[in-house]
């Protein structure tokens, strides 16, 4: 299931920004979502960033959102922290 995505990848949640904003046309509230994931290491036997790229876009697809995942080295961490 959704909730199990990230376990089941053997991924954890290091960082996380949310915010929301206006939707330019409609009014409504959009909600947005930034966060970096990690996975131990060494790497699981089997790991695929490409299968999981897939598998969030399927996700995003059925909760009718916008999921990207960038892979990122631990040397830009601190970049990405301070977006």
């Amino acid at each position: 299931t959704e909730r199990c995505f990230l376990a089941k990848h053997k991924l954890s949640i290091d960082k996380m920004e949310t915010s929301d904003e206006e939707a330019p046309f409609g009014g409504t509230q959009l909600f947005n979502m930034r966060g970096i994931a990690n996975a131990m290491h060494p790497l699981a036997s089997g790991f695929d960033a490409d299968k999981i790229k897939d598998e969030l876009q399927k996700l995003g697809e059925s909760l009718n959102c916008d999921i990207d995942l960038e892979d990122i080295s631990s040397a830009s961490l601190d970049s990405v922290g301070a977006a």
